[in-house]
């Protein structure tokens, strides 16, 4: 009997071996795939971990920016220089973009004016998945920091003028009593604050950034010196249209004075007037003269210009002005509103000698040289503030910051990196 062996054929165990290659083969590039996006997964893992430490930190270094006036632009350079100090830079693997918004754009702090969002959007090029993706990955981190700091030392009057020199003038020896609040100069120049004869500011501190150039027997306050221009707290009030003019201002004008939108100009001269409203000039001066007394509550005076019409608040020798603001609505707290002027082109007014001004609100005029050579008081004003262009006064002045419920904005130089963080992520 013949014996049968039981042996694998030669050609099954090579076509066995060949379709196992080839398996392997069609296999090879899937499994090196999982393999890089798992090696780039954890990559991109350590990497958000590391940048949500960098949005942490770039979160509270923009608002401790915020809290020194650094604005916007100067609190993302901050939040800029943290990230590049943890390199993420634009010369690492990928450029990072950097988003600050306070108050945050999103989340349960989105209406909380104390918090400020860092966030961070990294681009970081693929490794070892070239073959199949070219396109970077995008990695995001967010940060939230809310600084539990106290409100910034109030200021009643604030010189916009970024370099120029006499930003705030003392002269001719006047008498200047800034009570309860600051004087702030944003000058960056060393004769920001300058003065002659035998005049006196005082107030609870000078915050300046450029240098004091005094001449006789001039007194200033003590000095406080910020690194960064405070912001304007009114920049972001409405100029209203150049049309709609509703009213006219003949010689005799009617009393009580109806408020509107007047072409041409405004003039309350000799005799007594009450105001109540807005008032809004156009194209013309808005004119208290000589002798004219000039009250009101709830006012609101706004100057226009016109093309090469200008349009200015003018008060004249021996005018009495006293008049409060409104407590709300789009002007709350405003009382005077000159758009004239530009940075490079500056307005001029100058209220004069022997004028008795009382206003309880905000004497805002952004790109105008405001000279104050009557007297400002606040015999009624329990609070007055002046921000404009510069400011120069010649005759006395006593300005009051008792503020609550007048409806005027605070602005001032406090806080600082030194305040508490009370969250630093949502």
């Amino acid at each position: 009997m013949s014996r049968i062996e039981n042996r694998p054929r030669a050609g099954f165990v090579a076509a066995e071996s060949g379709a196992t290659a080839v398996l392997a083969a069609l296999t090879a590039p899937l499994l090196l795939a999982m393999a890089g996006l798992a090696v780039e997964g954890g990559m991109a893992y350590f990497t958000r971990a590391k940048m949500q430490s960098v949005a942490d930190a770039a979160a509270y270094s923009a608002g401790a920016a915020f809290r020194a006036g650094a604005g916007v632009d100067g609190a993302r350079l901050e939040a800029r220089a943290i990230a590049a100090s943890l390199g993420f830079v634009d010369t690492t693997a990928g450029p990072i973009d950097v988003v600050v918004n306070s108050p945050p754009a999103s989340g349960p702090n989105r209406t909380n004016p104390q918090a400020t969002e860092v966030i961070l959007s990294f681009q970081q090029d693929p490794l070892l998945t070239k073959v199949f993706r070219s396109d970077p990955y995008t990695i995001r981190a967010r940060g939230v920091s809310i600084l539990n700091a106290p409100p910034p030392d109030p200021a009643c009057v604030l010189t916009l003028d970024p370099s120029g020199a006499s930003a705030l003038h003392l002269g001719g020896g006047p008498r200047v009593a800034v009570n309860g609040c600051d004087v702030i100069v944003n000058s960056s120049s060393a004769s920001a604050v300058t003065g002659n004869g035998n005049g006196a500011l005082t107030a609870q501190r000078l915050d300046i950034i450029g240098g004091v150039d005094l001449r006789g027997n001039v007194t200033v306050p003590p000095r406080r010196t910020i690194t960064a221009p405070v912001a304007d707290p009114y920049a972001a009030l409405p100029v209203p249209p150049k049309s709609g003019c509703n009213r006219t201002s003949p010689p005799s004008v009617s009393n009580p004075v109806p408020d509107g939108v007047y072409c041409g100009g405004l003039s309350l001269k000799n005799g007594s007037f009450v105001l109540s409203g807005t008032y809004i000039v156009i194209g013309g001066d808005f004119d208290v003269g000589a002798n004219a007394n000039v009250t009101g509550s709830g006012v609101t005076i706004i100057t226009i210009p016109d093309g090469s019409a200008r349009s200015r608040p003018q008060i004249a020798a021996n005018a009495r002005i006293r008049i409060s603001a409104p407590t709300s609505g789009p002007y709350a707290g405003v009382a005077f509103f000159a758009t004239g002027g530009t940075a490079a082109a500056p307005d001029n007014v100058k209220w004069n000698g022997a004028s008795n001004i009382d206003v309880t609100g905000a004497i805002y005029m952004p790109h105008t040289n405001l000279t104050l050579s009557g007297n400002v008081s606040s015999q009624d004003a329990v609070c007055t503030q002046i921000v404009a262009w510069s400011v120069a006064f010649q005759g006395d002045a006593t300005i009051n910051a008792t503020c609550a419920g007048v409806g005027v904005r605070a602005f001032g130089v406090g806080g600082g990196t030194e305040n508490a963080v009370v969250s630093l992520a949502e």
